[in-house]
């Protein structure tokens, strides 16, 4: 049996619904570790974090995910994350980017 077009935009659907609610905890996380930092006088911006994170998630099985394409969207979301931290935490700081 085929699947329909129809039925990949559903999957794809159900999908991006788990996306939203996993990326939403993440933020939540972000933004509990910003209230951390902040609390200890730690600078928001680790890139030696950072790099951990993306080294750790390239390493994970990504197949058929371009590298390049899984890199640089969890750079993006590293992006975010930081610049929640500093909406919340951070007061005049500069963000960093």
């Amino acid at each position: 049996m085929t699947i329909s077009l129809e039925d990949l935009r559903k999957e794809i659907h159900d999908v991006d619904s788990d996306l939203v609610q996993i990326f939403c905890r993440r933020m939540q996380l972000a933004a509990e570790i910003g209230r951390l930092k902040r609390e200890s006088g730690q600078a928001i911006i680790d890139r030696k974090r950072e790099e951990e994170v993306i080294n750790r998630v390239l390493a994970l099985p990504h197949d058929p995910v371009d590298t390049k394409v899984l890199e640089d969207f969890f750079r993006l979301v590293i992006l975010l994350s930081r610049e929640e931290q500093f909406k919340r935490y951070a007061g005049d700081e500069e963000n960093g980017s």
